[in-house]
């Protein structure tokens, strides 16, 4: 039987106070890559709009003078006009074949940048979920938890896999509502997977099956943990969105890994109330599968 939503948020809390130097270590770690990331994949744009202005402002300006000084001063304010507009239309038109071939460059990269971006913070985000989860099961040191984490790794990105295509969120559309639908019913494969000592498939399964009337439980309360942690954290966002960057990048990303954090501790202890981890194990082994 799930707990109370208050109940889950004291052990939530308890746990990251108790284990405060292991969590806040992983949250500053993960964070600082994460920014790193960021700034190194997607550099912010030190060409604002107004400096392009100002440069092709610049332009027109000097190539018009050098127009004068190869015709000669113009005699009257009609011909310094319309030596003005000539050179304008010419930049205008050298910047319009340079903005195009600036585009054909952006777009060609634009698609290997998102996916190397993609590909770098997904993996990042499940070692990092891996880490406080390994926090919130075990209580061991920090380099305790890191060896958990090594060690469970492999065998939570197989279960996280196989959870991924049994819930069918690889379809587009329908998949994405089958994944709502079908994917709060596997949150104690972790729990099950780890505690109980069993493989992917039957941890995923055996989850599924405790869960089984639970949905609206889970989903409500994931819900309002994510909105009560979004407002406690939301003045904070605030207040980094005010350092100037790339500071920012590197404060944002320990933010929202604190986040992530805090929902890892709470899913875990969710799952641990609606399906604890010691009934049904079937056969103990060593080492994960």
């Amino acid at each position: 039987m799930a707990a109370p939503l208050r109940t889950l948020l004291s052990e939530t809390f308890i746990l990251l106070k108790e284990r405060f130097v292991v969590f806040m270590t992983g949250v500053v770690i993960f964070g600082v890559l994460f920014g790193g990331l960021n700034i190194l994949l997607l550099p912010p744009s030190r060409t604002g709009q107004s400096d392009l202005f100002a440069q092709a402002i610049t332009k027109i300006w000097r190539a018009g003078e050098l127009q004068i000084g190869k015709r000669g001063e113009p005699n009257s304010l009609e011909q310094r006009l319309a030596a003005w507009e000539q050179d304008t239309k010419r930049v205008q038109d050298q910047q319009k074949g340079d903005a195009q071939m600036t585009a054909i460059h952006l777009y060609g990269s634009l698609w290997t940048t998102v996916l190397l971006w993609s590909i770098a913070s997904w993996l990042l985000f499940f070692v990092a979920m891996t880490f406080y989860c390994m926090a919130t099961l075990f209580s061991g040191t920090l380099s305790e938890t890191v060896s958990k984490t090594v060690e469970w790794g492999l065998p939570f990105l197989r279960l996280q896999i196989w959870v991924y295509l049994r819930t069918f969120a690889w379809m587009p559309f329908v998949g994405s509502i089958i994944a709502l639908v079908l994917g709060p019913r596997f949150i104690a494969s972790q729990v099950i997977f780890v505690r109980g000592k069993k493989g992917a498939l039957d941890s995923a399964q055996e989850s599924f099956a405790r869960t089984a009337g639970y949905w609206g439980k889970i989903t409500g309360n994931l819900f309002v943990a994510g909105i009560l942690g979004a407002c406690v954290l939301l003045p904070l966002l605030i207040l980094i969105a005010t350092v100037s960057s790339p500071v920012v990048a590197i404060l944002f990303g320990i933010t929202l890994h604190l986040f992530i954090a805090y929902m890892v501790v709470f899913t875990t202890m969710l799952a641990l109330s609606i399906a604890p981890a010691t009934e049904h194990i079937k056969q103990p082994r060593a080492r994960p599968r």
